[in-house]
């Protein structure tokens, strides 16, 4: 868990990823890698690494979208070809997957979703 100060708002949110977002970003890096190479592994590594410190610096920033029909407070964040999804909780932004953008979003929630 880090603590990142959030510039426009002056408040500080502490970033947590779920084992679900951990187990997305390892097989997203796996198959670009077994797809497309080391080195552009490598790209997106740094471009999902990017996009979740800035959601965890501004969680509303606005190339986000809010999506309630998801989750009560749920956003996505575009990241490449997929959608980081998250919300923030008592100054918490907690990031529950990491989703290909052509994925059914609500069936991957599980019993996460309203």
């Amino acid at each position: 868990m880090s603590l990142i100060g959030n510039s426009k708002t002056k408040m500080a949110y502490r970033l947590r990823r779920t084992h679900l977002a951990d187990t997305d970003y390892k097989d997203i890096l796996r198959e670009t890698k077994r797809k497309w190479g080391i080195d552009q592994r490598t790209k997106y590594r740094g471009m999902l690494r990017d996009a979740i410190t800035t959601i965890g610096k501004d969680p509303f920033i606005i190339t986000s979208k809010a999506r309630d029909d998801l989750h009560d407070g749920a956003r996505l964040y575009p990241v490449g070809k997929h959608y980081l999804l998250y919300w923030i909780s008592d100054q918490t932004v907690i990031l529950e997957r990491i989703l290909h953008q052509g994925m059914d979003l609500s069936r991957h929630l599980g019993d996460l979703g309203k």
